[in-house]
């Protein structure tokens, strides 16, 4: 709101009135955040090709190379060494396509997947992360739970982006499932650090980030939340600091006029 207040004098000169305009700036300000949000993008798409090309090659050596070395390796501590080259080479893969994800999607055709075979994919490839395997994680999604029409690689990176935060928020995990009208929500209900106000204001932003910034580029919920919005879908969040944080994606049973065969 944008309040202003101005005096009425009356003939005497006196005052005799308060004129106060209250206006509503919400949708200004909404046009400014979209305006900012779309210039970062902007950059973001530079970078991406940038990082894309310089970076995607010397990645691929230094995976091969460590693989190749720790097939041959009988050191503990070297192979040690080596499974944690492997596990940083993943999250600078992870996130050179995040950021190709976000400014050039790749298409991707729908089709009926079960929402407890897409959970359990995403579990398994969260168990190679040091930080999920020390976390407690209980997975219960009904199988008799009805198919939803998704792109399932999409859908399963959704998930992977939703338990690898609660990981790092350093807290246990419940992963559950329902029905509710005709919609099917995936809830991840985790017991880490929680959030502020301020940090549940710009969850969704690109490059903004509530955990080490020096590890953490800041696009998983944004190419999470972008993801779900284009099955038709949604992403909730709730949370207090100390408590915890419960994230809800709710996936819609039937295709919606809006929702193309194919994400792009």
């Amino acid at each position: 709101m944008n309040i202003s207040a101005s005096f009425l004098s009356g003939a005497a000169g006196e005052v005799s009135a308060v004129l106060a305009v209250v206006k509503d700036v919400t949708s200004l300000r909404r046009l400014h955040e979209q305006i900012v949000r779309s210039e970062r993008l902007a950059a973001a798409g530079l970078l991406a090709a940038g990082v894309a090309h310089e970076v995607g090659n010397p990645l691929t050596c230094i995976s091969s190379l460590a693989q190749f070395l720790l097939a041959r390796a009988p050191d503990p501590a070297i192979r040690e060494g080596l499974e944690s080259i492997e596990v940083h080479v993943e999250r600078i893969s992870r996130i050179v396509q995040d950021l190709t994800r976000l400014t050039r999607p790749a298409p991707a055709t729908l089709r009926e997947a079960s929402v407890g075979n897409l959970v359990d994919t995403a579990v398994n490839l969260a168990r190679h992360n040091p930080a999920v395997r020390r976390m407690k994680m209980d997975s219960a999604v009904d199988p008799a739970l009805p198919a939803v029409r998704v792109a399932p690689d999409h859908l399963v990176q959704v998930f992977l982006n939703l338990i690898l935060n609660a990981a790092d928020s350093g807290g246990n995990l419940t992963i559950r499932a329902a029905r509710t009208g005709g919609a099917i929500r995936v809830i991840f209900d985790d017991t880490g650090c929680g959030m502020t106000a301020e940090e549940m204001r710009r969850l969704f932003d690109p490059f903004h980030s509530t955990k080490d910034n020096e590890r953490h580029l800041g696009l998983g919920l944004f190419v999470s939340h972008e993801i779900v919005r284009q099955h038709g879908g949604d992403l909730l969040v709730a949370s207090e600091p100390g408590v915890g944080s419960t994230v809800t994606v709710v996936l819609p049973m039937e295709r919606l006029p809006s929702v193309s065969e194919e994400l792009v």
